[in-house]
């Protein structure tokens, strides 16, 4: 989960390299691939502009730092009409690219 802040909120599976603490509180952007976070950022606001669930790929860090494929949705939570949070559903789509 990520709030309007851009700050992750919750996670329930964090990769190897980190403890469930060292990720809630820290903007969403520090844990993407360098040259990125412009356009996740576009991705984010777009999701909270149009208020509607998108789907999109790319590439991020997987376990042990490997880089993976994943397939990414972004689906607002409201809160009295209003965008109050993300929730982002990522896949592991690795395998699948490969074949």
């Amino acid at each position: 989960i990520i709030d309007r802040d851009w700050k992750v909120e919750f996670i329930n599976r964090p990769t190897q390299e980190y403890k469930v603490a060292e990720v809630v509180g820290r903007p969403i952007f520090d844990f993407v691939l360098p040259g990125q976070a412009e356009k996740i950022r576009k991705l984010f606001q777009r999701a909270i502009d149009k208020g509607q669930a998108i789907q999109y790929e790319t590439a991020g860090y997987a376990q042990g730092g490997a880089i993976a494929r994943y397939e990414r949705r972004l689906i607002p939570i409201l809160r009295d009409g209003r965008m109050s949070r993300l929730m982002m559903l990522s896949t592991d789509i690795s395998e699948r690219k490969r074949q």
